[in-house]
């Protein structure tokens, strides 16, 4: 009773780790493109997240768009920079002829890339 005790405890230990994985993995081929960039002056965090949830996506977006405020990163970015924006694309291809579709707008959000 004690050894099938000890066995199910030692399957328990060695699968729950691959069970507790919190992250979603991407599908094979997504192209990410990180930006770096400064929040314009007198704007907070807020107003650019709250005016970068109102913007209208069209067809020529990317999949998805995050903006990080990283909380541990080297002097040099904390001066530079204020955030990260990620977006993914599901392929170089498609990111490409999404960003040539779009031309240069410029930016719609107070913020400096």
């Amino acid at each position: 009773m004690k050894k099938r005790l000890s066995i199910s405890i030692s399957i328990l230990l060695c699968v729950f780790p691959f069970l507790s994985q919190a992250q979603q993995t991407l599908p094979s081929g997504t192209v990410i493109r990180v930006l770096n960039c400064s929040i314009n002056d007198g704007y907070t965090y807020e107003e650019v997240r709250d005016r970068a949830r109102a913007l209208e996506q069209d067809e020529n977006a990317p999949d998805l768009i995050t903006m990080r405020r990283p909380i541990y990163t080297t002097a040099e970015f904390q001066q530079n920079w204020d955030i990260q924006l990620v977006a993914y694309y599901p392929s170089y291809a498609e990111l490409m002829r999404r960003r040539v579709a779009r031309g240069n707008q410029g930016g719609r959000l107070p913020i400096s890339c």
